[in-house]
């Protein structure tokens, strides 16, 4: 019997111009560098609802956890 191994699959990839547009945007919300820098790079991420959910008052390291991918660690 195989066994199922626990492979998580790779954020799909964001162009570079892309990846520096969508970092401006997430400073602009509140996001510290950090954070933006890495859902930038995340195309796995919904910037549009990372954005509401900024919107409506969560705190951009919660609204990150809430709509990070179930299938990664």
């Amino acid at each position: 019997m195989e066994r199922h191994r626990n492979i998580q699959p790779a954020p799909r990839h964001v162009p570079h111009d892309v990846r520096q547009w969508r970092e401006g945007v997430l400073l602009q919300a509140g996001c510290d560098p950090t954070l933006a820098g890495t859902l930038a790079a995340d195309g796995d991420v919904d910037l549009h609802e990372m954005l509401n959910l900024i919107d409506r008052g969560c705190p951009p390291p919660l609204a990150a956890r809430i709509l990070a991918p179930l299938n990664r660690g």
